[in-house]
């Protein structure tokens, strides 16, 4: 069976904070608002929209499982990548406790903002672009519908809502699809206190062969570092991970969403843009709370330097240093952007390169392709997909070939490039006779030592 190693299954039940910022961070509303106003636009041009928000607003996954299926024409074997949001928006690090919200006051939060947005587009109406319009507005009415309904009790803990919910609803797909759904438990550092030092435990608990999670996500981008005390030493999850084979999917690109609080409690080692190294917090911030330069009102300058901070690739050399033997995926080989730049030998490609030093280098290093979007109309995108795998894929010795996984990043990837099925054909067309090994052969390896399913 074919394996997605890069998939995500967010749901309804997502709603808790932090939700409204990782929908903003994605640009939604930019998305809605261009195609309300660019004249020329039809209602096809409004199927990223669609496909974002009938999966955002699945009750259980299923859509997109079934798009999934649909796209590859068979049968898919995925892993559903978790995203621990809870902390997104907090400055100290352990900062749930006391808290008393509802889902159902952060759902409403939700819909009141998909309701704005149905009100800045249908404010564009006049024009050519009036069958998008209507398009687009049915669609976000029926998310917000479902938002509205989200109904459960007070919790104690406001940041563990969205957490538990996932990983109900991603055990619960698991149970239905017991051959082929391996899903990959978020893990934030920061979630240890709140489960009162004992998140190694649960993740032992939670991780493994016969267990719901075949592996771990990080997503340092979102407020901590990839050497923050949990993480890094002496009894840390990399040594428990080592040991155990535990493989480790990270977010590993130069693009994304993060955290949006402008200042934000960190542990660790961070990278320092002024110095160009990386170096403790508290050597750099003497009470270890960064004050970020860029505001979060202006998101792409603030996500590029956030990311830059918690997850650059000299922080990642450091964990391999120290930590040669860990199942590691370098998602996304740099980034799309990235990989572009190194593909024309330019040093802001130098993310992708690393990607590929660290598969050769490591022997249990791993790198994902997820994220290759191609469309016409974006002059930015100077390589297609088959000169990646002719200049940098062929290149690679056989050992390092091996080890570079087929990814979508469905359903996050609609929005840039709605047509999964075609994104399919350019892998298979792009990887020839290698399709199989990139996506049937490599992945199972990836997964050997947590996984059932041969």
């Amino acid at each position: 069976m074919r394996f997605d190693v890069h998939t995500h299954f967010f749901t309804t039940g997502m709603a808790g904070k932090g939700v409204d910022a990782f929908l903003s961070t994605l640009r939604l509303r930019e998305m809605l608002d261009r195609i309300a106003t660019v004249g020329d636009r039809t209602e096809a041009d409004a199927h990223p929209v669609e496909a974002f928000l009938k999966n955002s607003t699945s009750e259980d996954g299923e859509a997109t499982l079934s798009d999934l299926d649909n796209a590859a024409g068979e049968p898919m074997a995925c892993c559903p990548l978790m995203l621990d949001v809870g902390y997104m928006e907090k400055i100290l690090p352990s900062p749930g406790k006391g808290v008393a919200r509802t889902r159902t006051r952060v759902a409403g939060t939700v819909a009141d903002t998909l309701l704005g947005w149905k009100d800045a587009v249908a404010s564009r109406r006049g024009g050519r672009a009036d069958a998008a319009v209507e398009t687009v507005s049915r669609w976000i009415s029926e998310a917000e519908e479902r938002f509205r309904t989200v109904q459960i009790g007070a919790v104690e803990n406001d940041t563990g809502r969205a957490f538990d919910s996932q990983i109900t609803t991603l055990t619960e797909l698991k149970k239905r699809h017991s051959d082929r759904i391996f899903p990959f438990l978020g893990v934030d550092p920061r979630r240890n206190d709140a489960l009162d030092g004992k998140l190694l435990s649960f993740i032992g608990d939670m991780v493994g062969k016969g267990r719901t999670f075949a592996g771990v996500k990080l997503y340092p981008p979102i407020g901590f570092s990839p050497t923050d005390p949990f993480l890094f030493g002496k009894g840390g999850f990399y040594e428990y991970a080592e040991k155990n084979g535990i493989p480790i999917t990270v977010h590993f690109s130069a693009a994304g969403f993060a955290v949006m609080s402008d200042r934000v409690a960190a542990q660790g080692d961070i990278y320092d843009d002024d110095s160009g190294e990386i170096a403790s917090v508290t050597d750099i911030f003497e009470d270890g709370v960064i004050d970020f330069h860029a505001s979060i009102v202006n998101v792409g300058e603030a996500i590029s330097e956030r990311i830059r901070v918690f997850n650059h690739p000299k922080l990642w050399a450091k964990v391999l240093d120290v930590y040669p033997r860990l199942t590691l995926n370098l998602a996304h080989f740099g980034g799309f952007g990235r990989l572009h730049q190194y593909l024309d030998g330019r040093r802001a490609g130098h993310w992708s390169a690393f990607a590929r030093e660290a598969i050769i280098k490591y022997p249990n290093v791993y790198a994902d392709l997820s994220g290759w979007f191609e469309k016409r109309e974006d002059t930015s995108i100077r390589h297609p997909l088959a000169t990646f795998v002719a200049d940098v894929y062929a290149k690679l010795p056989g050992n390092a070939r091996s080890k570079v996984l087929y990814g979508s990043d469905w359903f996050i990837l609609s929005l840039k490039d709605p047509d999964l099925g075609t994104y399919i054909k350019r892998f298979t067309a792009a990887f020839g006779k290698e399709w199989d090994a990139v996506s049937v052969k490599n992945p199972n390896a990836f997964l050997a030592r947590t996984i059932e399913y041969k």
